[in-house]
This record gives structure tokens, C-alpha cells and sequence, in this order.
């Protein structure tokens, strides 16, 4: 049986590298999907949030954690942003967010049928 570690069972300064990473790998996929609006590129946000997920897959993270990553993105990306900024941040970072938990939700759903048809679930 794989042993899971959640984000707050680690050692603090493992966790703090991990929220890191996260957090910085969130960040850049909400800026990168600014980006993809404004000037019509295509920086692969949507294959990035899907290895954002498994990254968070493997370290057992809630939803709640998600929401939580995702609000400090978002303040960290819109502190002392005019209007405008701000709601492209907003806009920007729903969207990652929404890529991101359907899929998570589809890794822990396949994780939840691979566990039952072994006899794990």
C-alpha cells in the first residue's frame, strides 16, 4: 500500500518547499492564462494544470487545500494591481482553478476505482 503525505504531515521546512513549488507553479498558470487571452498564444496551461494535479495528487491534498493555494495566489497576484489587473487575475485564476480540481478530481477518481478492483476501496 503507497504511502500518502499530506501537505501538513511533512517536516515544516519540507512543507514550506512544497507550498513553494505549488504555489509558484500556481501562479505561473494563472499568469500564462492572462497571457493565452490577451494575446492569443498558446502556453499549454491547460497540460500544465493537469501535471499541477497530479503534483498535488501525490501529495494528498484537499480541496480545501486547493481553495486555499488558489486565494493566496490571487492575493499574492493582485496586491496593488489597478481594477483592471485584478479582474484578469480573478478571471484567470477561476479558470486554473476550475481545470485544476476537475482534474484532480478525475486522478482521485481513477486512484478510487484502481483501489476498489484491487480490493483496497
Amino acid at each position: 500500500m503507497t504511502e500518502h503525505r499530506t501537505l501538513h504531515s511533512v517536516p515544516d521546512d519540507e512543507r514550506r518547499a512544497d507550498d513553494d513549488s505549488l504555489q509558484a507553479t500556481y501562479r505561473a498558470l494563472i499568469l500564462d492564462r492572462i497571457e493565452e487571452r490577451g494575446k492569443v498564444v498558446y502556453l499549454e496551461v491547460g497540460e500544465r494544470a493537469l501535471e499541477l494535479a497530479g503534483d498535488l495528487r501525490d501529495a494528498a491534498v484537499t480541496a480545501r487545500e486547493v481553495a486555499d493555494l488558489h486565494v493566496s495566489a490571487v492575493h499574492h497576484l493582485s496586491r496593488g494591481q489597478n481594477q483592471l489587473r485584478t479582474e484578469a487575475v480573478i478571471l484567470a485564476a477561476q479558470l486554473v482553478l476550475i481545470e485544476v480540481l476537475g482534474h484532480l478530481s478525475d486522478r482521485y477518481r481513477d486512484r478510487a476505482l484502481r483501489d476498489q478492483r484491487s480490493g483496497l476501496g
